[in-house]
């Protein structure tokens, strides 16, 4: 019932549908996921059409069914914005898995949030360790579940030049603002900083990290109207239910393997 054959190009004559040759249909089906929707549209071909010398792709959808991207998110807070990417995977609008959240603080939520949905969840504490030490115990476990990509949501920590080479092209963080505006600064800093300046848009800016504070390449921006009664804390309550979606678009543009050249 989701799935319909398109004609073109053919006649019906004598109880028989006819065609001259070339692409004479199209099978379009629909479901709640795309493996679901492939299957259904290949079945019809296997079961309702059928006739000499046919001839039909069998490679479309390939790419986006791919094996699915593996990510670590490291985080320091609540993780809402990772709750969005759970649910994106949970309902397959996502082809991802988050192997392995990591925390810098033992009582982060996002560590909660993880472990209620079976997700493993690490803490590596700080402690008498310095940044490159630190963010090596990160890697050793990032490696250890064979994360693609990492997220950075809500990580309150500057990662080291190491991480950053080491994870080159490889590490998403978000930012409240549409960068490169009012890089630099974190949280409802940055949202007064907006308000103060009474600037038209805001938004939030997912992108790549590198050595340069905010400054990486912009993967993908998310903006909203700043009203003229805003505060720090009612902005943010509008800017931050768009860090979801923009983690999941940068995301699915990763593994579609659409910055490739960005992140050269």
């Amino acid at each position: 019932r989701n799935t319909h054959v398109i004609h073109a190009g053919t006649v019906r004559r004598d109880g028989k549908v006819l065609t001259n040759g070339g692409r004479v249909l199209s099978v379009v089906s629909s479901d709640t996921n795309l493996d679901s929707a492939l299957k259904g549209a290949y079945a019809v071909l296997g079961e309702k059409v059928k006739f000499e010398g046919m001839h039909f792709r069998k490679d479309i959808g390939a790419r986006a069914l791919k094996a699915p991207i593996k990510l670590g998110v490291l985080g320091s807070t609540r993780g809402t914005s990772m709750q969005y990417i759970i649910d994106a995977i949970a309902n397959g609008w996502l082809r991802a898995s988050i192997e392995v959240v990591v925390s810098n603080k033992k009582s982060a939520v996002i560590l909660e949030r993880a472990q209620n949905h079976g997700i493993n969840a690490q803490f590596i504490s700080a402690k008498d360790l310095n940044r490159p030490e630190f963010d090596a115990k990160v890697t050793e476990c990032l490696k250890k579940h064979d994360v693609d990509l990492v997220l950075a949501i809500g990580y309150m920590r500057i990662l080291s030049d190491e991480f950053v080479r080491e994870w080159w092209g490889r590490t998403l963080n978000v930012h409240p603002s549409l960068l490169p505006e009012f890089a630099g600064g974190m949280d409802l800093q940055v949202h007064q900083a907006v308000v103060d300046a009474k600037k038209e848009f805001s938004g939030c800016t997912v992108h790549f990290i590198t050595e340069e504070l905010d400054g990486g390449p912009i993967a993908v921006q998310k903006r909203c109207k700043v009203l003229s009664e805003d505060t720090a804390e009612t902005l943010k309550a509008r800017v931050q239910p768009l860090e979801g979606p923009a983690f999941v678009e940068a995301i699915y543009k990763y593994g579609n393997g659409d910055y490739k050249e960005l992140c050269k």
